[in-house]
């Protein structure tokens, strides 16, 4: 028999499926938790055991009386029903398919009644056991990618379970250096943190502790899988190049934007593939044009930013700015930027036209790429969204409609072509 019910969890009520099983011996409590696209529901292992009894309404519920005799009653039914139930439960707990949010632990007999102890620290991401400490770090991880990167978010519950811990926990490591320059008051702390991380990155490899949460995710994952460490740090140097360099200082040509772009965001998906074990040369080579493609179409978004930051276009080459009347030298040598917003269009249409060239050379080799690397290349679906957002707005970045919904599309949208491209084992 299931019935529905309301549960207060904290200062929030929540909606509860109870499931009666086994005679009345067991109920097991499920609370579901509504998934991202706001229409599908996932049930949330939260299994509690405990004895139940036929409850007849005598009228002396609430009363010494009525405890005193279902007390006697749970006696005698003995200890053999109660543990046969623990057993089970556990045993169906153990092998359900893993969750993100799954918890588990014991039951302990005490007087003829089970009691549910959760185990100290179950990890969030695929069933394993760890330290609380932890397990904090992992759920920090998941959060700072679904605050400050939620389009790859969505792209990183495609994965298989045991593939999300070491995902989240690299893009978490993206976000906190990306995200440096940005929340830092003087540039030169921004540059700061980003050698910290640089430092950090090398006692992680040399097992020490650093009491940061996403330090210790990272340091756990490295453990796990191997990663390589080459390609972590040359991430983050190629932030602090870029932080050291003048806001006035524009790349020549677009080849240094794609060497950023690869940098910065192909050697994410390089690690994750490296992390769940898949080695292929053809999904290298389509994270590498997935990861450029990203790279510029973001730095083509984030343009409006920058100019109200800087006050300056610091991603636009000056090849392509000077082709299209962006940059007009004048006598002595110096170079004047000219405000044509039809000029700028043009520039960004040039770029994204690069863009979406890997995209398509990405996609070329989708035949020869091993099925369990497909779900890791789905950041190119976000960045054929924003293309085609840019499309809609006739490559003008600064449009107000490509900041609405998830980059520029509505989310619920975003979230069904996600599922779709995911469901036909495409990128």
């Amino acid at each position: 028999m299931t019935r529905c019910v309301w549960n207060l969890e904290g200062s929030e009520w929540v909606p509860t499926l109870v499931i009666f099983r086994l005679n009345r011996a067991a109920l097991c409590v499920f609370n579901a938790v509504q998934k991202e696209t706001n229409f599908l529901w996932e049930v949330e292992p939260k299994l509690f055991v405990y004895a139940t009894m036929n409850r007849r309404k005598t009228g002396l519920e609430g009363t010494d009386d009525w405890r005193r005799k279902e007390k006697q009653q749970n006696q005698k039914r003995g200890n053999r029903a109660t543990e046969h139930v623990a057993t089970q439960s556990i045993k169906w707990s153990e092998n359900r398919e893993h969750s993100t949010s799954e918890q588990r632990g014991s039951v302990r007999i005490e007087g003829g009644k089970p009691r549910w102890e959760r185990h100290p620290g179950a990890d969030l991401m695929n069933g394993g056991y760890a330290s609380s400490n932890l397990r904090a770090a992992f759920s920090h991880c998941v959060q700072q990618v679904r605050s400050y990167d939620y389009h790859h978010y969505l792209c990183l519950l495609e994965l298989p379970p045991s593939m999300r811990k070491a995902a989240f926990t690299l893009r978490a490591l993206n976000v906190e250096p990306a995200r440096a320059m940005d929340v830092a008051s003087d540039p030169r702390i921004g540059l700061m943190r980003l050698v910290w991380w640089q430092e950090a990155i090398d006692k992680m490899f040399a097992n020490k502790l650093i009491e940061h949460p996403t330090a210790q995710a990272l340091s756990s994952v490295i453990a796990e899988t191997k990663i390589s460490k080459i390609w972590l740090k040359r991430s983050v140097e190629a932030r602090i190049n870029d932080a050291r360099r003048e806001a006035t200082d524009m790349p020549e040509t677009i080849g240094e934007l794609e060497k950023y772009a690869e940098d910065t965001i192909s050697t994410m998906l390089y690690l994750t593939l490296q992390a769940g074990g898949i080695i292929s040369t053809a999904a290298d080579h389509a994270a590498s044009h997935i990861g450029k493609a990203s790279g510029i179409l973001l730095l083509l978004k984030s343009l409006p930013h920058h100019v109200s930051r800087n006050q300056h276009f610091s991603y636009i080459p000056t090849a392509i700015a000077s082709k299209h009347g962006l940059i007009v030298k004048q006598e002595g040598g110096e170079e004047r930027w000219v405000d044509s917003r039809e000029g700028l269009c043009d520039v960004v249409y040039e770029m994204a036209s690069i863009a979406n060239a890997h995209l398509e050379k990405a996609r070329k080799l989708v035949e020869s790429v091993p099925a369990e690397a497909l779900p890791v290349l789905l950041p190119a679906v976000p960045a054929q969204v924003l293309l085609d957002s840019l499309r809609k707005v006739q490559f003008d970045v600064f449009d107000p409609r490509l900041t609405r919904g998830v980059l520029g599309l509505p989310p619920l949208w975003y979230q069904l072509k996600l599922k779709w491209t995911s469901w036909r084992r495409k990128y």
